[in-house]
C-alpha cells in the first residue's frame, strides 16, 4: 500500500509559522527602540530589559521590552506594554483569547487546547479558566441591510434544552440522583427573507433564555436590518407550543401571521396505525377529526385543539410566499454539533459565551472580548512636552506723570 506524503507540506506550513513570529518579534524590538527615542528621558529614567512570554494565535515567543520609572506617577512601567494593550501579569493575547472563544463554540475544551496555538498545548482545565475569565464587551450589530422586497420575512421558533453544572459543588452526585440532571432552556430563532437553492437568504440567527428577550431581538431586527413596518406581514412558524403562538400578538413593528410547522403537524398526526396525508388534512380536516381518526393521541389532541382555534391553520401552508419552517434543521447545523454531540458541561455564562460566538461567526458580525481579570492598561503619553516659560510682567504706575503722557499709556491700556 502506497500512503501519500505529507512531510513537505507540513514543513512548509511550520516554516510559515516560524517566519511569522520572526517577523513579529523583529517588528516589535523595532517599536520598542522607537518609543526608547521619542520619550521624555526626565520623566521616564531606563531600569533594564525584562523578556516576557507571549503566546499568541501564531505560536509562543518572547518579548524582550525595556522597563522604566514613571517619574511623575512615581510607578514602574512597561512603555511597549501600554502601547500595545498588553496586560500586565498575563501571556495570552486578546486576538488568541478571541480564537479559543471561537474554537470552544465548535469542540471540545480538549480539542481547543491541543489546536489552538501551533507550539503550545493548553489543558482543559486552562482552556475552562480562560473562558470562564473572558467578558464579552460588544456584539457589533453591523448586519447587511435587507433590501425588501423580494421576499416576505419568515421567522421561526424552537427551544432546546442543555445539560449546565449545578451551582451547589457539595454533594453533587446526591443531587443528582435525587432531582435528576440539571437543564438550561434556551429558545432559538431564525429570520430570513428568501431562499435559493435550498440556502435562506438574509438569514440571522439568534437565541435568549427567556421568550421576552428573544422578542426584543427580533423586534430590533425587523425594524434595523429588515426594515419592517405597520404595512409589512412576517410568517412566524414552530412548532405547536403556546408560547410560539403566542409570540405572533407580541411582534410589534409589523404583523405577524402564525403557521404552524407542517413536518411537526403531520408528525403528530401519524402517531397512530391511520395514515393521514397533507392534502386530506388540508381539503377535509373535519373528515380526518370527526371520521378517519379513531383514537386520538396526545399528539393529535395538541392539533385538534390548534384547529378548533383557527379552523385555516392548515391553509395557511399555502399562502403566496410562504417557504416553510425549518428550526429543526438551524440547531442541527448549528448548536447540536457543539452541545448535543461533544461531552462536556457548562455554567450558564459559559453556555452564553459560545452561543454568542456561534451567532456572532453565523451572522458574520464579530465580537469584542475583553479579560475580567487581566485589565488592559491604558496608554501613557510618552512624548516629551513642549515647555513654556512665562513672560514676566510690568505694572507701569502712571501717577507721577504729567497729563499728556498720562493720557497716552492709559489710551494704550485701556483703549481710550
Amino acid at each position: 500500500m502506497i500512503t501519500q506524503n505529507n512531510k513537505g507540506f507540513d514543513d512548509l506550513i511550520v516554516g510559515f509559522h516560524e517566519n511569522a513570529l520572526k517577523k513579529l518579534t523583529k517588528n516589535l524590538i523595532a517599536l520598542d527602540n522607537k518609543i526608547y527615542i521619542s520619550r521624555d528621558p526626565n520623566r521616564f529614567i531606563f531600569i533594564k530589559k525584562v523578556t516576557k512570554k507571549i503566546i499568541s494565535s501564531i505560536g509562543m515567543f518572547d518579548l524582550t521590552r525595556r522597563y522604566y520609572y514613571d517619574t511623575l506617577m512615581n510607578e514602574y512601567v512597561y512603555l511597549l506594554d501600554n502601547e500595545l494593550g498588553i496586560a500586565k501579569n498575563s501571556s495570552i493575547t486578546n486576538e488568541l483569547r478571541l480564537k479559543i472563544l471561537i474554537y470552544a463554540a465548535k469542540m471540545s475544551y480538549r480539542e481547543v487546547g491541543e489546536k489552538v496555538c501551533p507550539n503550545y498545548i493548553f489543558s482543559k482545565a486552562s482552556i475552562y479558566r480562560i473562558i470562564k475569565d473572558t467578558i464579552i464587551t460588544d456584539v457589533p450589530q453591523n448586519f447587511e441591510i435587507y433590501k425588501k422586497p423580494p421576499s416576505i420575512v419568515h421567522i421561526q421558533i424552537d427551544e432546546k434544552y442543555e445539560p449546565v453544572n449545578k451551582k451547589s459543588k457539595y454533594k453533587r452526585k446526591e443531587k443528582r440522583k435525587q432531582d435528576g440532571e440539571r437543564k438550561l432552556r434556551y429558545i432559538t430563532a431564525a429570520i430570513f427573507a428568501g431562499k435559493k437553492k435550498g440556502k435562506l437568504l438574509n438569514r440571522t440567527i439568534l437565541s435568549a433564555f427567556t421568550r421576552n428577550e428573544l422578542i426584543d431581538k427580533i423586534n430590533f431586527l425587523l425594524v434595523n436590518r429588515y426594515k419592517q413596518t405597520s404595512d409589512d406581514t412576517v410568517y412566524l412558524s414552530g412548532d405547536l407550543a403556546p408560547y410560539i403562538r403566542e409570540s405572533a400578538y407580541l411582534i410589534s413593528p409589523c404583523k405577524a401571521i402564525y403557521i404552524p410547522d407542517m413536518w411537526h403537524v403531520m408528525k403528530y398526526m401519524n402517531t397512530t396505525d391511520v395514515r393521514i396525508s397533507k392534502k386530506l388534512l388540508i381539503k377535509h380536516p373535519d373528515k380526518v377529526f370527526n371520521e378517519f381518526l379513531i383514537e386520538f393521541t396526545d399528539e393529535i389532541k395538541a392539533v385538534y385543539r390548534l384547529y378548533k382555534e383557527d379552523p385555516n391553520c392548515f391553509n395557511k401552508w399555502l399562502l403566496p410566499g410562504y417557504l416553510g419552517c425549518s428550526q429543526e434543521g438551524m440547531n442541527s447545523h448549528y448548536y447540536c454539533p457543539r452541545f448535543a454531540k461533544v461531552a462536556n458541561r457548562f455554567s450558564k455564562r459559559n453556555f452564553s459565551k459560545l452561543i454568542t460566538a456561534i451567532e456572532s461567526e453565523a451572522n458574520n458580525t464579530g465580537i469584542r472580548i475583553s479579560s475580567k481579570k487581566f485589565k488592559i492598561p491604558t496608554p501613557i503619553d510618552y512624548l516629551p512636552k513642549e515647555v513654556y516659560e512665562d513672560v514676566q510682567k510690568y505694572s507701569l504706575d502712571t501717577s507721577d506723570m504729567k497729563y499728556e503722557t498720562y493720557k497716552m499709556f492709559n489710551k494704550i491700556k485701556y483703549g481710550y
